[in-house]
């Protein structure tokens, strides 16, 4: 059976999962408790966060490319938990990490423990902390941390680009839960860290690579949550189009609405398709370029917290109330806007890697 038809048989088999036993009710009542870890140890029973870690690990061997598909429904669903963490870190860490290690990553993909990624990077441009090594040991604080405290084991990145696993009850430790309300699907804590000893998860030759290969899947992988909370906003707002009258004819059927919705599909759309491009080309590379992952990070965050203020407004005073989903998709959008980096930052980023290209064959055109 060939990797495209394994993926869509998970894909297919998650969404019948999430359908069926993750229904809007079951949603709210999941978020309103901020029940945010409850379905981690399904989804591990259900082998989704073993996707595309090699077999010989223990995981399903399929491309990392086949995580997009899931992460689109998490973000269709509004699913919570450290979906990102499990799934990703055991997949682009295991090859490269002690035995020691591993046994860690082999429980989180089951499920029975939670993985935390401690990188002072995540908060974008903002003042995310520092992390020093000195003497083999860990100095410094990451400001935000998703899941920091529900976390049974931390993978730390250093300022030096060297990557670390951490017990979070290991002495010179401290957790401090901060306010999560800002995001609906997570919690997060501040991690500090006086003289904290871990152990090295690669050598110091490969670490960086696999830093930036993390970086780079983590704003891909957003990036495909988005366009499903994006999908499932349209999806939504139509429907209600069609039942909501006013004047006695379905508020669908005037101009106005006609092409605010028109123009949400065109948005959304140009995020799913950009995310399949992006998917399609790791296929050889095995990962998204630095750029690649920037420029579509930077189009979702902007285009998804616009398709859900749409949607608010089709639906009227409604759309601001609880007595719909809406909020909750809003609030995520929001949240994940400035996950390692805004779409201003990623510009930015984008832009100053085009220049130095520039400059780099200006500099080679002018030696020969």
């Amino acid at each position: 059976m060939d990797d495209d038809t394994t993926t869509a048989e998970l894909a297919n088999s998650l969404e019948d999962f999430l359908a069926r036993s993750y229904d809007s009710a079951t949603r709210r009542a999941v978020l309103s408790e901020r029940r945010v870890t409850e379905l981690g140890g399904v989804l591990g029973e259900m082998g989704v966060f073993a996707t595309s870690v090699p077999e010989v690990f223990g995981g399903l061997g399929l491309p990392m490319a086949s995580l997009g598909p899931l992460f689109t429904l998490y973000g269709r669903y509004l699913v919570p938990g450290p979906l990102l963490e499990n799934s990703l870190l055991p997949a682009v860490l295991a090859a490269d990490a002690p035995e020691t290690a591993r046994a860690v990553f082999k429980a989180a993909m089951s499920g029975d423990g939670q993985l935390a990624l401690v990188d002072p990077h995540a908060a974008g441009d903002w003042d995310g902390g520092s992390i020093t090594v000195r003497n083999g040991r860990l100095f410094g604080r990451c400001h935000l941390v998703r899941f920091g405290g529900d976390a049974t084991q931390l993978v730390v990145v250093s300022d030096d680009q060297q990557l670390w696993l951490v017990d979070p009850h290991v002495g010179g430790l401290e957790m401090i839960q901060t306010d999560a309300n800002a995001d609906p699907l997570s919690s997060f804590a501040s991690v500090g860290l006086d003289g904290v000893a871990g152990t090295p998860l690669a050598d110091a030759s490969a670490a960086p690579r696999l830093i930036d290969e993390i970086r780079s899947w983590v704003r891909t992988l957003v990036a495909c949550e988005l366009s499903g909370i994006a999908a499932h906003c349209v999806r939504t707002t139509i429907d209600y189009a069609k039942e909501r009258e006013q004047f006695g004819r379905p508020i669908g059927s005037y101009q106005a609405i006609k092409h605010i919705i028109a123009d949400m599909h065109v948005h959304a759309a140009s995020v799913r398709n950009l995310c399949d491009s992006v998917l399609a080309d790791t296929v050889n590379s095995g990962a998204p370029t630095a750029v690649d992952a920037a420029v579509l990070k930077a189009h979702a965050s902007k285009v998804a917290v616009e398709v859900c203020q749409d949607a608010i407004q089709v639906h009227g005073g409604i759309g601001f109330t609880a007595e719909v989903d809406l909020h909750w998709f809003y609030k995520r959008a929001l949240a994940l806007r400035p996950w390692y980096g805004d779409t201003r930052t990623l510009e930015e980023m984008v832009g100053a890697a085009a220049l130095a290209q520039t400059t780099e064959h200006a500099s080679t055109a002018k030696a020969v």
